[in-house]
């Protein structure tokens, strides 16, 4: 995957995606892509499906993360919106986290893989009444913001 993730991947839950980056890449399942209903604006969409001959306007295709990213190209960051497979392939590859925690727990089978403390570190938290932002960084050697 040479040139396909400069800066590394970014995952991210879904809750802070909207609000807290614009204008980068994003990567997403086709059944997260069709449940938006529209390409995401200001940014450019790849949607990961195993679907071979799926298309939709203004969405770039592949059929695996590796091949996303490698349409991603030289992208500085590279925004995964998921769903849970989504997350799992790039999570090995992303130096950074951008999570948005929120005190629920819905019925559903898609979660985000667990984070191992071993392999990352909390670099900054910001709690808000019904949700928290916190980043994480790869690497025992980070340091908290």
């Amino acid at each position: 995957m040479a040139g396909s993730i400069d800066a590394g991947p970014v995952v991210t839950t879904l809750g802070s995606f909207v609000f807290r980056l614009a204008s980068v890449s994003a990567l997403m399942t086709k059944y997260l892509s069709v449940s938006i209903g529209r390409p995401l604006p200001g940014r450019r969409t790849l949607v990961v499906t195993r679907q071979v001959g799926w298309s939709h306007a203004d969405v770039e295709v592949a059929h695996s993360v590796p091949e996303a990213l490698t349409l991603a190209g030289p992208a500085p960051v590279v925004f995964v919106a998921g769903g849970g497979q989504v997350y799992a392939e790039a999570m090995p590859l992303a130096t950074d986290l951008m999570i948005t925690e929120v005190p629920l727990e819905p019925d559903g089978d898609i979660t985000f893989p667990p984070i191992d403390p071993a392999l990352w570190r909390e670099a900054s938290r910001e709690d808000l009444a019904d949700r928290s932002y916190v980043d994480y960084v790869r690497g025992a050697d980070s340091q908290a913001s």
